[in-house]
């Protein structure tokens, strides 16, 4: 079994709606992050308070009308945000755990969903080992 441990970063203060960022002038389109376009948006204002309105967006980039083209409003699931590997001196605790996943199938795999999380700034990724004593099997953490 292959578990992931998706750590809170803890920021000051808790905030009271979802968090959403405006997304950096070059949002990078990969990995389908782009959720959707929305068309005829009034302004930066609207686009935000629809991107709120959207449990998936955790990104969006107003683009005000230009050559015949109507104002758009991109939504992103996410745009190259940094998460970090927790350190091996990280101890999980209830305090900073958003929660455990297992059978993640690669580190690669436990740093996007860490990224798809809002709350997440820290991952760990634990890959199992087995040890086998007197014809029994156990799974042990290697981390």
């Amino acid at each position: 079994m292959i578990v992931a441990l998706l750590i809170a970063s803890i920021i000051g203060g808790v905030s009271s709606g979802p968090l959403v960022r405006s997304a950096p002038e070059e949002c990078p389109l990969n990995d389908g992050n782009l959720l959707t376009v929305k068309l005829f948006i009034k302004n930066v204002d609207m686009c935000l308070q629809f991107c709120q309105a959207d449990p998936m967006c955790n990104y969006y980039k107003y683009y005000d009308a230009q050559d015949g083209k109507p104002p758009q409003c991109f939504f992103y699931e996410t745009c190259g945000r940094t998460v970090y590997e927790a350190p091996p001196e990280c101890v999980m605790s209830k305090e900073n755990c958003l929660g455990i996943r297992p059978f993640v199938s690669s580190g690669e795999d436990c740093q996007k969903m860490c990224q798809k999380s809002r709350k997440c700034g820290y991952y760990k990724y634990i890959q199992d080992k087995v040890e086998e004593e007197e014809g029994s099997s156990e799974v042990v953490p290697k981390g």
